[in-house]
């Protein structure tokens, strides 16, 4: 019904919208919901996790082509990677790895180089299973929903899709 409504919106009259919304709040899935036994902690896991998700969808919609030119670009200093250097502190504070998200130093192979994003390598993470398995991280894979949810991943990234 949700789906109905959202998909067909602009076509109802705002009162008759109103009377729908009310109707809809009004339904026994809400006034019949049971308790909700969210401890903060859980709370804070799956605040955790929707903002790991929407920035993992917002990788995936970016245009690939454009993001490997101006990674290239940054040696000549003349880059929009070095905007994103608040998203790549952000990224990595959700748990992402540097080397996800960072560009490497040219004399250690194991430190990054700050003040720069790696969208090109990111773009990479987030269409691999590491992002998937993050994001849903301590949840029942074997329930029918991440079942559906992990099949819909493999036939997005299935090589040649």
């Amino acid at each position: 019904m949700v789906r109905l409504f959202s998909k067909n919106a602009d076509s109802f009259q705002p009162e008759i919208a109103k009377i729908i919304a009310d109707n809809t709040w009004e339904s026994p899935f809400f006034t019949e919901a049971p308790p909700s036994v969210m401890s903060q902690e859980t709370k804070t896991t799956l605040v955790f996790r929707a903002k790991l998700a929407l920035w993992v969808v917002w990788a995936l919609e970016r245009d690939k082509d454009y993001w490997q030119t101006q990674c290239a670009l940054r040696l000549y200093n003349f880059s929009e990677v070095f905007d994103w250097e608040p998203l790549r502190l952000e990224l990595n504070q959700l748990g992402v790895p540097l080397a996800a998200i960072s560009f490497k130093e040219y004399y250690s192979p194991r430190d990054y180089t700050p003040g720069a994003m790696n969208v090109e390598a990111y773009i990479k993470w987030a269409e691999s299973s590491d992002s998937l398995r993050m994001v849903f991280s301590g949840l029942d894979w074997t329930d029918e929903g991440m079942t559906w949810v992990q099949e819909r991943w493999k036939k997005k990234f299935a090589k040649g899709a």
